[in-house]
């Protein structure tokens, strides 16, 4: 009776022991996928214009997209169509429809501002039109783009450049209040001021010898960005 009893106890104890050890490893199993779901839409789009299906589902597998300006959390912009007069309402700081005016209001806040190369109208009349015409619109997408917007061929090199600035976040970019830290690069080149571009930084530390290029002091003077050598 004794020997029973005794038993019994072991099996109580290990049903408890195994209902423990089973809470222990859901709530870690919860807390992973949470904190997964965190870091893989800590992202999100917004989505001017449509995109084809294959684009829809590859963007949306590494963020979260939205259609209007009133969804919160959005901090991207992709434009999938920009039309004549929105591409010059942008070049020229004029905004007449709300989607220029979202999409200037965004590169002021220092916001990505992604434009597909295949939304671009003008580049349908590449055959057709005057020279002198396609000209000024070549001009308009060399003026946004040094406003900060950055025409892309597609989506995947848009994923391509957001993981590079994830990555790049991670592992450099060390910085002491406002200042972004970049001494240990021998060059700087625009294309490592818009790695981190829209992380507030309002000085660039480079080293004495640091070579900045034409177009990384042109993006230097056009986002109001100090630089500090040392």
């Amino acid at each position: 009776m004794d020997r029973k009893e005794l038993t019994q106890i072991q099996i109580e104890q290990l049903v408890e022991d195994v209902v423990k050890e089973l809470k222990e490893k859901l709530n870690k199993t919860v807390c992973t996928i949470e904190k997964h779901t965190e870091s893989s839409f800590q992202k999100c789009a917004l989505v001017m214009g449509q995109l084809g299906q294959d684009e829809e589902k590859r963007v949306t597998d590494v963020c979260q997209t939205v259609r209007t300006v009133d969804d919160v959390g959005w901090n991207m912009i992709i434009v999938a169509d920009l039309s004549l007069g929105q591409m010059a309402q942008i070049a020229l700081g004029l905004p007449v429809d709300s989607e220029s005016e979202n999409i200037l209001q965004s590169l002021l806040e220092g916001k990505k501002v992604y434009i597909l190369e295949s939304g671009l109208e003008y580049r349908k009349y590449r055959e057709s039109a005057y020279k002198t015409l396609y000209q000024i619109y070549l001009g308009y997408e060399d003026r946004i783009r040094k406003f900060g917007g950055e025409v892309v061929t597609d989506v995947q090199e848009i994923i391509e450049r957001e993981s590079a600035i994830s990555t790049e976040r991670e592992i450099s970019g060390v910085t002491t209040g406002d200042d972004l830290d970049l001494t240990e690069l021998g060059l700087l080149r625009e294309s490592d001021l818009t790695k981190v571009r829209g992380n507030g930084y309002g000085t660039v530390v480079i080293g004495q010898s640091t070579i900045v290029t034409p177009l990384a002091q042109d993006y230097l003077t056009n986002h109001n960005l100090a630089v500090r050598r040392q």
